[in-house]
Formats: C-alpha cells, structure tokens, sequence
C-alpha cells in the first residue's frame, strides 16, 4: 500500500492509503486552520464502518455507519453552535428507514416515519415549549390527508387536505385569536373561488355520470363488450368464437 497526504499552503488536508488505485483503511481530513474535518476507514474504495465528521469549530457534526460504501445502521447528527444532538435515525442499504428525530435546543422538534427513503404515515412537529406545531400524514413521501397547524398557545391556525403531495378541498386559516382568518379552495393543487370550485365539482360529476363505462367480458365462444351509460346497460358482441 502507499501513503498519501495531501497539503494545501503548507498545512496537511488529507491523509490516508491506497492500494491498486482505490483508498484503503483508515483516512482523515483537516480544515485549513488544523481541525479534524473527517475520519473513517475504507475497504476498495468504499467507506466501511464507523464515520465521524467534526465542524471548524471542533463540535461532533455526524456520526454514520457504512456497509459496502452506503449508509447503514444508525445516523446521528448535531448542531455546529452548541453541539447538542440535531437528528436520529437509522439507514438501510443508503436509504432512511424507520423512525427518524429532529431536535432544537434538546427539545424533540418533529418525528417521523421512513420506509425505503420516503415518509410514511404519521408526522409531527413541535415547538420549542413542546406544543403541537404542525400534524399530518405521508404515502411514499408526499403529504396525504388531513394536515393541521397551530399557534404556540394552542389555537389552531390552519386546517386543510392533499392528495399525492397537491392540496385538495377547502383550507382555512384562523388568526390567533380564533377569529377565520382564510377560506380557500383547491383543485389539484390549483387555488379557486367558492364559486369557481363548486361550478367544478358540479362539472365532474355530470362528465362522470354522461360518460360511457365500457367494459370486454368474454363469454362461453364470445367477446362481449358492456356500455353503460345514464344507468343503462347495453351489450354488444364484438367478437364471436367462430
């Protein structure tokens, strides 16, 4: 193996090993002013094991695990002004998974749930006085469902629904005396009047009503195509056996 060490202005930046082109074992970084920036191992070219990181100003800046060059295991990160802990969660083959925590000043500020590197389910936000900030639901990373958000006393402060990730339906907003503050309507993600909105659900349902349903069932030697359309069926034999 050959050592190499990089330098930049006379002040050592890299140190570390290579075999046959590609890093190997163990390899540390510095910031121009001498602090420790990273440090981990590789095997072939790939990080393996535990990796640290480190701010200019010495503070923890993460902690991760690898296999075979991707996140996996648990990760943790901190904050560079008072090096309290900023995040936790695990990683799976380089991908979010599981239960994940953010804080802010030690104090829980959101939690959610990963599957294969997208929300899933449940999530939640708080502020610092440890009051509901922000409440809602996730499908394969995009918002879904009833979301609500309040004040830091407790007043709701604004309530409405998405769908796939573009919000749907009625919104409101409250100012925080409780007093309705905004009524507003959404049509894939696209704002309208009350008026506008209504004319457009009127609109889907007579399409949806006038619009022929047409389905191929094939019968005993026959293709048979089914119309439905203002509630009456009508059958058409678009095919036969023979």
């Amino acid at each position: 193996m050959e050592e190499i060490k990089t330098y930049y202005k006379g002040r050592l930046t890299s140190s570390g090993w290579m075999f046959k082109g590609q890093r190997e074992g163990e390899w540390k970084e510095w910031y121009e002013g001498g602090q420790l920036q990273s440090q981990g191992r590789y095997v072939q070219g790939r990080r393996e094991g535990e990796w640290k990181g480190w701010y200019e100003s010495g503070n923890l800046e993460f902690q991760d695990y690898y296999v075979l060059g991707k996140k996996h295991g648990e990760s943790k990160t901190w904050w560079s002004f008072n090096g309290q802990l900023l995040s936790q969660g695990h990683y799976v083959w380089g991908k979010e998974e599981g239960e994940w925590k953010k804080y802010m000043n030690g104090q829980l500020f959101s939690q959610g749930h990963y599957v294969r590197g997208k929300l899933e389910g449940e999530y939640k936000e708080w502020y610092g006085n440890g009051q509901l900030w922000s409440q809602g639901y996730y499908v394969q990373g995009e918002m879904e469902g009833e979301w609500k958000e309040w004040y830091g006393n407790g007043q709701l402060r604004s309530q409405g629904c998405y769908v796939q990730g573009e919000r749907e339906g009625e919104r409101k907003e409250w100012l925080e005396n409780g007093q309705l503050h905004v009524q507003e309507w959404y049509l894939h993600g696209i704002k309208f009047t009350s008026e506008q909105y209504q004319s457009i659900l009127k609109l889907q349902a007579w399409i949806k009503k006038i619009v022929p349903i047409i389905r191929l069932q094939r019968y005993p030697g026959d293709l048979v195509q089914t119309r439905k359309q203002r509630g009456m069926e009508s059958y058409a034999i678009v095919r036969t056996g023979n």
